[in-house]
């Protein structure tokens, strides 16, 4: 069983009136990544093929868990098992999930294919003191990607949000990692009619 949260807040599929739309600076992609997150890295210029390689891989793995996983707690439990043996397979150079949570990592490599930069990520974990308790992307991006993504986010049962000290930076999140993939597997169907990025580095507007 894939979990599916009640998400207090509400899945709102459209831009917030706060967002701020940009592309980082070239000096602020460091290797701690942008917006101040802990445990992360810059990930951009991906490759469709990479991101379709690792969207595959977490539909294989979140279809063995839906048969195995009896309720949340048992799934939370399972998914850190099989992102653990994910990460000896990166080391050992097998197709992997990146060193990303199984739900989140097709989205973020979606997004970093198309343009974005995405910064933190979490599929939503069970009990107290979880970062977050469904899933949900932080990115950076410029508005033309941001009104692309408000239909594919809409028809992906996703939403968008404006994180409390994350202000410059609009997050996508779900109530269950399958909306997640489907939205990961619509922008990589649809990546062809996609603005290209807007490389102005370091320029915000809302």
């Amino acid at each position: 069983m894939i979990p599916r949260v009640d998400v207090a807040a509400g899945i709102v599929p459209a831009l917030p009136a706060t967002a701020t739309y940009w592309m980082p600076a070239e000096d602020e992609l460091t290797a701690g990544g942008i917006g101040y997150f802990r445990g992360v890295w810059p990930l951009y210029d991906v490759s469709r093929p990479e991101a379709a390689a690792v969207l595959a891989t977490e539909r294989s793995l979140l279809e063995d868990l839906d048969r195995r996983a009896g309720d949340a707690a048992e799934f939370d439990r399972l998914a850190r098992r099989l992102e653990a043996r994910e990460a000896e397979s990166a080391a050992a150079g097998e197709p992997d999930l990146r060193g990303l949570e199984l739900g989140v990592a097709g989205l973020v490599y979606a997004l970093a294919a198309i343009g974005c930069v995405p910064a933190a990520s979490c599929r939503g974990h069970v009990g107290d003191g979880a970062w977050s308790y469904n899933p949900i992307v932080f990115t950076a991006l410029d508005r033309p990607h941001a009104e692309w993504l408000v239909p594919r986010v809409r028809r992906a049962k996703c939403g968008f949000g404006v994180g409390a000290g994350r202000e410059d930076l609009l997050a996508i999140h779900a109530a269950s990692v399958v909306d997640t993939v489907r939205l990961a597997s619509s922008i990589l169907r649809e990546a062809d009619v996609i603005p290209p990025p807007r490389r102005r580095w370091g320029s915000r507007s809302r």
